[in-house]
């Protein structure tokens, strides 16, 4: 039995038949299946996933396609994110495809992580400041003759004069 007539059993994690359709192209869903034939059959393996924004997929590896032309601007920007899982028998490995997409934006990768339940906590470290500091209220005192909205103005309304008003009129005696 020679090295191509070894195939690794695989698994598709529900919704990626959907992301193939997804693709742009037959161009690219050809290359997407091309390389997850690869993969099946050994000639192919990924790159080990560490954790992406608070997204644990570390036990993940991912492969680059991407057509000749995207290939020469911009470099790879689809990805197949995938897990090599070891069969119950203990013998085999199960190739397991968990997301295919685009990698613009962390697309797949939220993705995989969704699908394999481990969705990101929130770092409230980066944003409690500027919530902490919207939710405060001025602590000083209205000057005289404020308007009651403490002086801000909606979008797109007129500026308000910086001019004193006038001082009212004494009418001269008889």
């Amino acid at each position: 039995m020679n090295q191509q007539d070894r195939q690794a059993p695989v698994a598709y994690s529900p919704g990626v038949m959907d992301d193939l359709k997804a693709l742009p192209t037959n161009q690219h869903r050809n290359l997407a299946i091309f390389l997850i034939r690869d993969l099946i059959r050994g000639r192919e393996r990924g790159e080990e996933l560490r954790d992406r924004s608070g997204m644990d997929l570390q036990d993940c590896r991912r492969v680059y396609f991407g057509t000749a032309e995207e290939l020469r601007l911009r470099g790879a920007s689809w990805r197949i994110v995938y897990q090599e899982l070891t069969a119950p028998d203990n013998r085999r490995t199960v190739i397991h495809i968990v997301a295919i997409g685009p990698r613009a934006g962390m697309v797949v990768y939220e993705t995989a992580a969704q699908r394999l339940g481990r969705l990101p906590t929130p770092d409230l470290s980066r944003t409690h400041g500027r919530s902490h500091a919207a939710q405060l209220r001025s602590t000083i005192a209205p000057a005289q003759g404020a308007s009651p909205d403490g002086g801000w103005r909606q979008a797109g309304s007129p500026v308000p004069s910086r001019r004193a008003p006038d001082p009212p009129r004494r009418r001269r005696g008889r």
